[in-house]
């Protein structure tokens, strides 16, 4: 499981099987093989837990104001002595686009 997805889930030890536990609804799932992820993802994806946890929690903190990304990126060019033609790369203008259609 990824470091992303085990902070949402515990492993139910007393079982002694592979199985996983979400943390938000406590609905126990197969985590075994090549299932565990993928039921995990899943399982988030529906989990009416997990979404008000997000929308209570997580929603009202995000706060983002593009002065102050674009000077934060910046410093980073700076900072790190990156070529100035990375703003040019495909996937960095991508990105750009994407925080700023204007």
């Amino acid at each position: 499981m990824s470091d992303q997805d085990q902070q949402k889930f515990n492993v139910n030890e007393s079982t002694k099987k592979q199985k996983t536990v979400c943390k938000y609804c406590k609905h126990e799932m197969k985590a075994a093989g090549h299932v565990g992820t993928t039921n995990a993802r899943r399982h988030t994806e529906k989990c009416d837990a997990y979404a008000k946890f997000v929308e209570t929690n997580l929603a009202s903190n995000v706060v983002y104001d593009h002065d102050t990304y674009v000077r934060m990126f910046a410093e980073s060019i700076i900072y790190h002595d990156y070529a100035l033609s990375m703003v040019e790369h495909i996937k960095t203008r991508d990105l750009h686009r994407y925080l700023n259609p204007k």
